[in-house]
């Protein structure tokens, strides 16, 4: 399946399909990864909020559940 996924969409799925097994994760361990995100947004000042409205992104394209 050819994912068609840029930016946030694309690094917080990457991440979690390499990083969690069935993609099955819990908020807290996604918050684990908080200072990557700094380094790759420096400029983003509110990672977790930007964390949750991307899960919800991928929810709605049907790669979450």
């Amino acid at each position: 399946m050819k994912l068609n996924l840029r930016g946030w969409n694309f690094i917080v799925y990457t991440l979690i399909s390499n990083n969690f097994k069935n993609l099955e994760f819990s908020l807290l361990e996604l918050y684990q990864y908080e200072e990557y995100f700094k380094l790759v947004y420096p400029s983003n000042f509110h990672i977790k909020d930007k964390l949750r409205q991307t899960l919800q992104n991928l929810r709605n394209k049907g790669l979450l559940l």
